[in-house]
């Protein structure tokens, strides 16, 4: 009897199982697994260590085929680790299993380790998020797999869907087919919209899908564009000197790289440098065929006439910058928010005018906008504070008037954009808050 006992008393100095939550180094603080206890494991990518101290032989055992263990028995040991793999749960049920070890002496009973496995989330899972798609007129197909009921809630005008047909499964997801119809794309600059997939009943969940058309045309395009600005703005006495008769990637402040069509990546012009060039005269419309342009640089120059509303065209610019061109004239489009990736917008010392649409809080990237010392008017639109990007707002020497509006203040660069000397100075009636703020 006191052998029994002492026996007892020396396994539970010796025996500790240990688990290590998600741990990586054994010697982290584990609990222990003498008293019942349980882990719940993620639905992928989850693993568990336990540690064995043990003066007798044991082996462990589940019938749980989505638990794999690297060891299921061994002798006494000082220090052994088994790790516990979980197969991922394809599954948006949880799942219930346990590991147990039997000792190979008797009188000490099972020990259990309960288990969980979360169920994965809700999936809707295209083939691509990122759709390209030639120019032409086209009818293909997308494919999907999800756990849940799903539909298209958005798509562009010139996107059709044709019908979404369930075409297998595969463990717990099922496979569709998404069959679309594209119409040509007869514009000189690309389309860039998207595709909404959003599950339906129980679950909202919402997989968006980009989709790039090329646009109809190619860098012959660029070159006739960039060949008609020189004619139109007596390129002859430019300080950035072209060579009409050398390749384009010779004209000084032409910026050509590789873009990403459809198929391959292609060479276009994506930048005009051209501040301090001494470009005198009008901006000729068809300048704006150069639709892959980011940079558009015109400081500091001698441009006439009215801005072609077409710049909105342009749908990848990045940094767009007319200061200085005192007799240049134009609008802020209410299209500005087609320009998807604009950062910097500067065209002060000009005579742009009228109001600032609120589209414009539709920009995303946003980081500059100077526009002082032009003639824009009217009231500040609330829905420029809300562009969360926005670092530098400078309006200062226009004609704006009425409110600043609240939600200036809760911008998170409110007291960064110097209110006092770059927003408040107008030249007009100027706003009725600014001592208030």
């Amino acid at each position: 009897m006191k052998l029994k006992i002492s026996s007892k008393i020396f396994f539970c100095l010796f025996l500790t199982i240990c688990l290590a939550f998600g741990c990586k180094d054994d010697e982290e603080i584990a609990t222990d697994w003498i008293s019942p206890t349980f882990y719940t494991a993620d639905a992928k990518d989850d693993t568990l260590k336990l540690i064995v101290h043990s003066v007798f032989s044991w082996n462990l055992t589940t019938e749980n085929k989505w638990i794999k263990l690297s060891k299921i028995s061994g002798p006494p040991v000082d220090r052994d680790t088994i790790v516990i793999t979980f197969e991922d749960n394809l599954s948006r049920e949880e799942r219930d299993g346990e590991v147990r070890m039997k000792f190979h002496t008797e009188g000490f009973s099972d020990r259990v380790l309960d288990l969980k496995q979360k169920g994965i989330e809700d999936v809707i899972r295209p083939d691509t998020t990122d759709l390209r798609l030639s120019k032409e007129a086209q009818t293909d197909n997308l494919k999907v797999q999800s756990n849940l009921k799903w539909e298209v809630t958005y798509t562009p005008d010139w996107f059709t869907v044709n019908s979404i047909t369930k075409t297998g499964s595969d463990e717990d997801l099922d496979d569709y087919n998404v069959n679309f119809s594209v119409e040509e794309n007869t514009k000189t600059y690309p389309r860039l919209d998207s595709l909404v997939l959003e599950g339906t009943e129980f679950s909202k969940v919402k997989t968006v899908v980009y989709v790039f058309q090329d646009a109809n045309s190619s860098f012959l395009t660029d070159s006739l564009a960039l060949v008609k600005l020189y004619n139109a703005t007596n390129g002859g006495a430019w300080t950035k000197k072209w060579d009409l008769s050398q390749p384009v990637s010779t004209w000084e402040g032409v910026v050509i790289d590789s873009i990403m069509h459809s198929k391959d990546k292609i060479a276009r012009v994506t930048g005009l440098e051209l501040n301090n060039a001494n470009i005198v005269g009008e901006i000729p419309a068809d300048m704006f065929d150069l639709t892959y342009l980011k940079l558009l640089w015109f400081n500091n120059n001698k441009l006439t006439g009215v801005m072609p509303s077409r710049y909105t065209e342009m749908i990848y610019l990045e940094d767009v910058r007319f200061s200085n061109n005192a007799e240049l004239e134009g609008t802020i489009s209410d299209n500005i928010d087609m320009i998807r990736f604009l950062k910097i917008f500067a065209i002060s010392n000009t005579k742009f005018n009228g109001a600032i649409p609120s589209s414009i809080g539709k920009q995303t990237s946003l980081e500059l906008i100077d526009l002082s010392n032009s003639y824009f008017t009217g009231t500040l639109p609330a829905e420029l504070g809300t562009i969360e990007t926005l670092k530098n707002l400078i309006l200062m020497n226009n004609f704006f008037d009425g409110e600043i509006p609240a939600t200036f203040k809760n911008n998170l660069y409110w007291y960064e954009w110097d209110i006092e000397n770059m927003l408040c100075p107008q030249r007009g009636t100027g706003f009725t808050n600014c001592v208030e703020n």
